[in-house]
């Protein structure tokens, strides 16, 4: 959280005046400081202006919010010194305030905060039908991926390797292994949507990044009947970071194992379908 700072516009016609003015610093205050994607913070402005011993009330209070680069994000708050925010994305803002008083005068507080992805806010950028590629950092083989994941983190699909065996014999997220067999038979290069246990598992977001574990499913068919599926955590999924910008979804994390004492760092490269 960087330092909070406060800036004062006063008109001249206050400052000229000759009487007795003791004016505070008015301060942005936040129940939470560590904010969230979709949590809904409080805002509050602490002033108080006295002019020849008398309390001057705020005649209005407008507040706003900008991003890093000044846009502004939201500024349709109510009238009020207390007032209510849902950020819906990640990142710096700058909170304003403006306070004004009798008739034309103003004096301004302002607060920048950094607010957080959560494990919610990451697994619903992945939600969607997704096609592009996959990569593996140590060698930079590349493979084609047709994905779905849903709110879950159940993911299912299909994958073509054209940069090794046409054999296929690895599964949607690279897995080693195949996902799926009818009768000891490769049937397909992927997941189908009946395996409800393959998941990307998110259980912990930390400075924007995520944290879980891969989970794959092992089904067979035998005589076209779908038998039990068995679920393998294939691997640890550690700094998961995501960019989506509705249409195109572009995720990568390392899947250090138990046994792994490397980082082997996978990229998805996905547009939406």
């Amino acid at each position: 959280m960087k330092k909070t700072w406060i800036v004062f516009l006063l008109l001249a016609a206050l400052i000229s005046c000759d009487k007795s003015i003791d004016i505070s610093s008015p301060t942005i205050l936040i129940e939470n400081e560590l904010l969230s994607i979709s949590e809904q913070v409080t805002l509050r402005v602490v002033e108080y202006v006295i002019i020849d011993g008398i309390h001057l009330n705020a005649d209005y209070f407008e507040w706003l919010v900008e991003d890093s680069e000044g846009n502004i994000v939201k500024n349709d708050f109510k009238d009020s010194s207390m007032v209510y925010w849902i950020p819906d994305s990640a990142g710096y803002f700058v909170i304003k305030v403006k306070i004004g008083y009798d008739n034309n005068k103003s004096i301004q507080a302002i607060k920048d905060v950094n607010v957080y992805e959560t494990v919610a806010s990451l697994k619903k950028k992945m939600i969607g039908h997704w096609k592009g590629v996959g990569t593996r950092h140590y060698d930079n083989s590349e493979w084609g991926i047709d994905l779905y994941i849903d709110s879950t983190g159940h993911y299912w699909g299909t994958a073509d390797f054209y940069s090794f065996d046409p054999y296929c014999n690895t599964g949607v997220f690279h897995s080693g292994r195949l996902d799926y067999y009818t009768d000891n038979l490769l049937d397909s290069c992927g997941v189908p949507d009946e395996a409800s246990c393959a998941t990307l598992e998110l259980n912990e977001a930390n400075n924007n990044k995520g944290f879980g574990v891969v989970w794959i499913a092992w089904i067979r068919y035998s005589n076209g009947i779908l038998q039990p599926e068995h679920c393998t955590d294939l691997f640890d999924i550690e700094d998961l970071e995501i960019s989506q910008d509705g249409q195109r979804l572009y995720f990568e994390f390392n899947d250090r194992g138990s046994d792994d004492h490397y980082e082997w760092k996978r990229k998805f490269d996905l547009v939406k379908q």
